[in-house]
């Protein structure tokens, strides 16, 4: 089997441990804190006392789970790219992984944009004494905006998802070098990778404040466009007001590239 068609079914898989053991619920806690300005242990209590359990998976079914193939994007676009660049440039390996990876999480921005749109509204809409399903608000927000209410937030998260990944795969292929030159063997154990990609989620939280105008552009409340929510956000939290949820956003997004790209080449290497 194509090694770019190996890595097509490697992507979900990732991404569903990811969200399955915690990675959803960071999400949550972090888009839950960028759309407001409540506390974390705040918001802990109220997705618990609203919805206990499902509290953890708020939004999952279906979007979520439709969500566990937006690595396909990222990973197939970043692999064709960079095959691109190799074969037609004489660039080095650091400018190769950023612009394949910036070409990858582009792509990803436009075809990850309605399902987190839809999960966004669910994790924001306003509380109710009966329940709401993720098809009822979805049904609601079509109903009020037409379809172009799923493209809601689209310029900024293009925006935040293409430097997002190109950090990412620069920096993780740039540590993977620096690991091997400093243990003096190409081969690097399962935790090596995987620190390796926690470094790169790290680097890739830069994006903190892109991704808080996202988070504000696809709320339930929000009527406005990107640049309306960059002079609200502005006017009503000042500058602080774009790093709400940075913390949340640097641990999820380790956490999420040690499995994408950490674990993702471990399982990719020993299919091969």
């Amino acid at each position: 089997m194509s090694s770019h068609y190996t890595k097509i079914l490697i992507a979900p898989s990732m991404m569903f441990c990811e969200m399955m053991t915690g990675g959803y619920y960071m999400e949550t806690l972090k888009i839950m804190k960028q759309s407001s300005n409540a506390t974390y242990p705040g918001i802990m209590r109220y997705l618990w006392g609203r919805h206990r359990f499902r509290g953890f998976y708020l939004g999952l079914v279906p979007w979520g789970l439709i969500q566990t193939s937006r690595g396909l994007p990222v990973l197939f676009v970043q692999s064709e790219m960079k095959e691109v660049f190799e074969n037609n440039t004489d660039w080095k390996d650091m400018k190769i992984n950023l612009l394949s990876g910036v070409t990858g999480g582009m792509v990803q921005g436009f075809f990850v944009t309605p399902t987190q749109r839809l999960k966004t509204l669910m994790m924001t809409y306003p509380k109710t004494n009966k329940y709401i399903s993720s098809f009822s608000v979805a049904k609601e927000a079509i109903r009020k905006d037409g379809i172009k209410t799923l493209f809601r937030g689209l310029k900024p998260m293009i925006l935040r998802r293409g430097i997002d990944w190109g950090l990412r795969f620069a920096s993780f292929n740039f540590l993977q070098d620096k690991m091997r030159e400093y243990r003096k063997r190409t081969k690097l154990s399962i935790p090596e990778t995987f620190l390796c990609g926690f470094g790169g989620g790290v680097m890739s939280s830069v994006t903190a404040p892109i991704d808080t105008c996202v988070a504000e552009s696809q709320k339930y409340s929000n009527r406005r466009g990107f640049s309306g929510v960059i002079k609200d956000i502005y006017n009503t939290y000042g500058l602080n007001g774009f790093i709400r949820g940075w913390r949340m956003r640097v641990l999820h997004s380790c956490y999420h590239t040690s499995w994408v790209c950490g674990m993702g080449s471990v399982v990719f290497s020993l299919i091969q």
